[in-house]
């Protein structure tokens, strides 16, 4: 009993309903073993759904998510058509740094009673400081060396032994034409998108301003021109990888030692 009681005083703490009529035809109630505070981008919170019907039955449940980043959406709903639901639904914290209110409703099946009750998550890891890797050296296209890059595994490699599905950046240069120069060109065999945003500040570079400044930026399939100090974000056409900071570019008379240098900053 005395923990039946202290579950039901934590509940009351963590949760609050929300308007929720007495003889309201249905009722939802929610609970949850994890923590709602100090929720880092990615994690899984599982709640548990509970819903019964005092009399006609539950026609559907919602939950909506309101938060300033994004407003008000739907992020599940189902049909139920019963006279009790039991659901375990997880929900994945959002890449932005914020307090998000989930609310749970219930609907009877005229569509006349409801019953909600809603949770609030705290998100606070997204303005640390991202980690850079630096001195990374990646070599000309016809240097016969390492002249492509894997974002995921951050690391250089050689694109005519290696599996294209790998090589998310590489220098390009057209094979019909004798270059004795560096391209400065740089493309994807992956699909990566380049922004330059050389007012971006990459020493700060967060999570979410990477991820917002890539959304915003005028994205391409390749980059020309580079030269020494380009920022440059990289993304897909879902959301941003990371950002470079190019540090040095070597053209030298021998095309063997040509290469650019670079610190990277990677978004998980």
């Amino acid at each position: 009993m005395k923990r039946i009681f202290f579950y039901t005083i934590v509940m009351m703490l963590i949760f609050c309903a929300c308007k929720r009529d007495d003889a309201s035809k249905v009722v939802i109630i929610i609970s949850s073993a994890d923590s709602l505070s100090n929720l880092k981008s990615g994690d899984k919170v599982a709640f548990r759904i509970h819903s019964f019907a005092n009399e006609d039955v539950i026609r559907n449940i919602t939950v909506t998510s309101s938060d300033v980043q994004n407003g008000r959406m739907l992020v599940f709903d189902t049909l139920i058509n019963a006279e009790k639901f039991d659901y375990d639904y997880l929900y994945t914290v959002p890449d932005y740094n914020t307090t998000v209110r989930l609310t749970f409703e219930a609907f009877s099946s005229d569509n006349t009673s409801s019953s909600s009750m809603s949770a609030m998550l705290r998100i606070i890891d997204n303005n640390v400081v991202l980690p850079s890797f630096d001195g990374i050296i990646m070599y000309a296209a016809n240097s016969n060396n390492k002249n492509g890059f894997n974002i995921n595994n951050v690391q250089t490699l050689y694109c005519e032994t290696t599996n294209s599905s790998q090589i998310d950046i590489y220098d390009y240069y057209d094979t019909l034409v004798e270059h004795t120069v560096l391209s400065r060109e740089w493309r994807s065999k992956t699909g990566i998108l380049f922004a330059r945003f050389n007012d971006f500040n990459f020493a700060t570079a967060t999570k979410f301003g990477v991820m917002s400044a890539f959304e915003n930026a005028a994205k391409y399939t390749s980059i020309k021109n580079l030269t020494n100090g380009d920022i440059i974000l990289i993304g897909d056409n879902n959301k941003a990888l990371g950002v470079i900071q190019l540090t040095a570019i070597y053209d030298e008379e021998n095309t063997a030692n040509d290469r650019y240098v670079f610190n990277f900053k990677k978004v998980q």
